[in-house]
């Protein structure tokens, strides 16, 4: 935890996709401050989606963690809107972001939850 899920349309290369795990990772981690160990980062690169019924590239962020706090839902919204910009070239209102808050009793790592 926490867990970043990062789907779209665009093909990626092998260097971004490193590039970008990378890079989800260190952002979200510092701005959550949680520590880097403690980070999944998933990437579906090149998988079937429209936006606004249109296949022109755009992007689907999911962020689970356990508490967000109060201004990190919205540094999170713009640094990594910025981010898939700087990677992909995806403009910013092609981009939606989830973020989930999950509680510590629902939410397990070596066997036992957080609660």
């Amino acid at each position: 935890m926490p867990y970043v899920a990062l789907q779209t349309n665009i093909a990626v290369t092998d260097v971004q996709k490193q590039s970008l795990l990378s890079h989800l990772t260190v952002q979200v981690a510092r701005i959550l401050k949680k520590p880097e160990s403690y980070m999944m980062v998933v990437l579906q690169a090149n998988t079937c989606m429209n936006l606004g019924n249109s296949g022109d590239a755009c992007a689907h962020l999911l962020i689970k963690s356990i508490g967000f706090a109060e201004n990190s839902v919205a540094q999170l919204s713009s640094e990594l809107t910025q981010l898939l910009h700087d990677e992909l070239a995806i403009v910013a209102d092609r981009v939606f972001i989830e973020f989930c808050d999950v509680s510590p009793e629902k939410w397990a790592w070596q066997g036992k939850t957080f609660a």
